[in-house]
């Protein structure tokens, strides 16, 4: 269920159900046409800054869109019958809209799949900057594969799930790479289809986790304790000290937060601080000694080290790259 909601009225609501025009083509203008198969849209001063590339090969398409709006974008997309639809939220918000009015929150390191076209509206929020991978897969290259074999394979309207370390590398590499030469085409499709892999293997972990065999009271120990680190990034909380917190001891806190949320306290708290320090490396003009400290790193040293692990970059080469 969505966790925050916006007035819908007097939002103009771009309509491009019908029409031939995509979202990149109706917002934005196009700068330039690298390569038959790679095309460069200018955001339109109207709806905001940034751009957005486009990579094309057959009928498979990928969008890789980095926006900031001015306000909230509304708009019904075109249906996408045949096609396996992948978003992947680096940073940003989007709400989906479903037919039935069930609303969805696509955040920061969330990655969504839809296999039918569903969602009633979508809606793009203004408040930070939107730095999507969007990538359409016909079906047709995916009927070899058993839960692809109809568009029942996939019962849920839509699944929700997070981007993890390894996902995040193949979204790195979509993005760096040109994709000049049609070597590059193969390896492409390769790396899609590695991270479909990736979300249905993550998809079947979280539909296997039995989450009505935990108490209701241990869950509320357990979300206490994800909200009490989110919080307090700056501090480093021993096991000792969430489980005095909890009320629990060390070793079933542990256990049990990994198998609700599929990692350890650690690793979730490392996470989640390096994505903390990676959103303020984009969108502040910190000095990385602050950063590193606001994220529990006396010695930015460890924090670079720490970082590095993460993303595959010191902090100072990201922002270099921005």
């Amino acid at each position: 269920m969505i966790k925050k909601r916006r007035d819908s009225e007097n939002v103009p609501i771009l309509d491009l159900r019908n029409g031939q025009e995509s979202l990149a083509s109706s917002i934005s203008r196009k700068s330039s046409s690298i390569s038959t198969s790679k095309e460069q849209f200018e955001l339109h001063p109207d709806f905001g800054t940034g751009n957005i590339l486009r990579l094309k090969t057959g009928r498979l398409c990928v969008n890789i869109s980095k926006i900031h709006l001015t306000k909230d974008l509304h708009f019904l997309p075109k249906e996408t019958p045949g096609f396996l639809q992948l978003f992947f939220i680096l940073s940003g918000e989007k709400i989906f809209r479903t037919a039935n009015n069930q609303e969805y929150l696509l955040e920061s390191m969330q990655a969504c799949m839809i296999q039918k076209t569903f969602e009633k509206e979508v809606r793009i929020l203004a408040d930070k900057i939107l730095k999507e991978i969007q990538i359409a897969v016909p079906l047709d290259y995916l009927k070899e594969y058993d839960v692809f074999k109809n568009e029942a394979g996939i019962e849920e309207e839509i699944i929700l799930l997070p981007i993890h370390e390894q996902a995040f590398s193949i979204l790195e590499d979509i993005q760096e790479n040109d994709f000049s030469e049609q070597a590059d085409v193969i390896l492409l499709r390769a790396r899609i289809l590695e991270l479909i892999a990736i979300l249905l293997k993550t998809h079947t972990k979280n539909a296997t986790n039995d989450l009505s065999a935990t108490p209701d009271h241990i869950l509320k120990k357990l979300s206490h304790i994800k909200k009490t680190i989110l919080s307090n990034l700056r501090t480093n909380f021993s096991l000792e000290d969430l489980a005095m917190e909890s009320g629990l001891n060390a070793h079933t806190l542990n256990n049990e937060f990994k198998r609700v949320f599929g990692c350890s306290i650690n690793e979730f708290s490392i996470s989640q601080k390096m994505e903390k320090a990676r959103q303020d490396l984009e969108n502040t003009n910190k000095m990385i000694y602050q950063i590193a400290e606001e994220v529990g790193y006396k010695n930015a040293t460890h924090f670079s080290a720490a970082f590095k692990r993460k993303y595959r970059c010191t902090p100072r080469q990201f922002r270099n790259r921005l």
